[in-house]
């Protein structure tokens, strides 16, 4: 690098991190949960958290099963979180809920450790996000499953394309939920062989009935991928289904 551009890089450093000073000044930092200044999310709030532990499911499929791993069992302080996230601008938050996703220890084993064997051979690994709604996109503009995901480490592939639903799934009952999404993903087909004998990561910030989730990774495993997981932030479930870890 030049001396200039030396320069001119700390120069822009210098600037990012005065206007990042002068909005605190004017937006006090707090914590999003309990309103504690200075932080994003204070320590008691990330302990109340992370207390549920994690959560694992496994959703059927018609042909097979994909098992999903969540970071925590969801509560009021973790979808509140999500809900600031997605829907009112707080991009301070992505480093956080980054953090908790990276720290799901399934994730880890199966994109670091683990190596799938498909037909005798060594399987890729991608991953991918499930992909928003074209009427949520066009009311926020952006991809919060991505940019959550990026947060957390993961390098993305693009491979899925969503067809139009009838209605936004949250204000639908689970079985209208699972019948909502039913064959409105695909892999586009100039795609396919980028999915093709792959194990598949499939990340989201919520799994609620896992309507959603099972339809993608249907739609993974019709294009021909190997193994398929979920990985997400928060898991709504019954008693009943929650495996702490």
């Amino acid at each position: 690098m030049s001396g200039w551009a030396g320069c001119q890089s700390v120069e822009m450093i210098g600037m990012r991190d005065a206007l990042r000073a002068l909005a605190d000044l004017v937006v006090p930092r707090a914590c999003a949960v309990c309103g504690e200044l200075d932080v994003v999310v204070c320590e008691p709030c990330d302990l109340r958290i992370r207390a549920s532990g994690g959560a694992r499911r496994t959703l059927a499929l018609p042909r097979d099963s994909v098992v999903v791993h969540s970071a925590v069992v969801s509560g009021p302080e973790i979808l509140r979180l999500i809900s600031l996230f997605k829907d009112t601008g707080r991009s301070d938050l992505a480093p956080y809920l980054g953090g908790l996703l990276r720290a799901v220890s399934a994730t880890q084993e199966a994109l670091n450790e683990r190596r799938t064997h498909v037909e005798g051979r060594s399987a890729a690994e991608i991953v991918v996000t499930v992909p928003q709604s074209r009427r949520a996109y066009r009311r926020r503009g952006w991809d919060p499953a991505q940019v959550l995901a990026r947060a957390a480490g993961y390098s993305l592939v693009n491979v899925l394309e969503v067809q139009a639903r009838h209605v936004d799934q949250t204000t639908l009952s689970r079985d209208a939920r699972w019948r909502n999404v039913s064959h409105t993903v695909r892999v586009s087909p100039d795609r396919e062989d980028m999915v093709r004998g792959c194990a598949v990561t499939i990340v989201d910030d919520v799994v609620t009935t896992g309507a959603t989730m099972a339809e993608v990774a249907r739609a993974l495993t019709v294009a021909g991928a190997g193994r398929v997981q979920g990985v997400t932030l928060a898991s709504v479930v019954r008693a009943s289904q929650q495996t702490h870890r």
